[in-house]
């Protein structure tokens, strides 16, 4: 539901195209064009007019002879104007969050010990004379969960009591109302996406959403599920084409502190907090995005009216 389309500037004057790239000029504002291409109804429209699936094709003629309706050069300005400081706001809003990630990054590489070490480079005061870290196999430190079914894709709610959770990146893939497809297990829970490695810490009742997707928590003898969540955010498992892989994960090594120090929540505490700033500025980068997406479509005529 998206073109992949770039502004260029004076810099990439002479620049050559590489195979099955067009090139757009322009006698109107070229910033107007470009959020022009940006709204829903012409992207669909566009998208309706691709033929084939390998690779699918979209030739030059086929954009050209879409209709667009356009206003006079300063309210071209006006609007691109308009868009384009939104659009600055979004990428600030994007360089903080990637900041707050590269923070995080930092705090895991210094919070776990490397390859060859058993303590930690930095260790909080309060540890720092404590005995080194214990090291077990993944498959000895957690109870692995069976849910009660999985939901099929055409079971999925755009609103519901309880979110369906499966292995795409996306955090909720849909609602359901099902009780009897919930985990209602002791929460937190960590669940592994069996394909795509993709990693989720769980704090509420959820319904799984689609195979593949192991769910555990950490043996509470020796971790908790807090802590093994963050252990394995700086140690995590590589997806290797498209197979099968929590059989490698359980063989993966964990080091951990002694769980009644409390070393292990202080930790977990610490990667969490950021986790939630994370969060939370993410949340208002969908807000600026859904904002802009409102925009794009009350400042542009509907293109199913123009070509309808």
């Amino acid at each position: 539901n998206k073109l992949k389309i770039a502004k260029i500037d004076d810099n990439y004057d002479g620049a050559l195209l590489n195979q099955r790239v067009g090139k757009i000029l322009t006698k109107e504002n070229s910033h107007f064009v470009y959020f022009l291409l940006q709204k829903s109804d012409l992207i669909n429209e566009i998208e309706n007019s691709i033929s084939g699936s390998e690779p699918p094709n979209l030739s030059a003629q086929q954009i050209e002879n879409i209709i667009v309706h356009i206003p006079l050069i300063d309210e071209q300005q006006k609007i691109a104007d308009c868009l384009s400081s939104l659009d600055s706001i979004i990428s600030a809003q994007s360089q903080k969050i990637e900041l707050l990630k590269e923070h995080k990054k930092g705090l895991l590489q210094n919070l776990f010990p490397r390859d060859g070490e058993n303590v930690p480079k930095f260790r909080f005061p309060e540890f720092k004379n404590n005995e080194v870290w214990e090291e077990k196999k993944l498959s000895d430190l957690i109870y692995t969960i069976t849910p009660p079914k999985k939901l099929l894709t055409n079971q999925y709610l755009d609103k519901g009591s309880f979110p369906i959770i499966d292995q795409s990146q996306k955090y909720i893939v849909g609602w359901t109302n099902d009780k009897e497809s919930i985990i209602r297990e002791k929460l937190p829970l960590i669940i592994f996406g069996d394909h795509t490695c993709a990693l989720k810490l769980i704090n509420q009742p959820f319904a799984q959403g689609a195979d593949g997707i192991k769910i555990f928590e950490a043996n509470s003898q020796y971790l908790t599920t807090n802590y093994l969540y963050q252990f394995l955010q700086f140690n995590p498992l590589i997806m290797e084409e498209y197979k099968r892989h929590f059989s490698i994960l359980k063989d993966k090594l964990v080091k951990y502190p002694n769980k009644n120090s409390g070393e292990q929540q202080k930790i977990a505490d610490c990667l969490s907090s950021i986790d939630k700033k994370i969060n939370l500025q993410s949340q208002k980068l969908e807000i600026l995005k859904e904002h802009k997406k409102a925009l794009l479509q009350q400042l542009f005529p509907s293109n199913e009216l123009i070509n309808g």
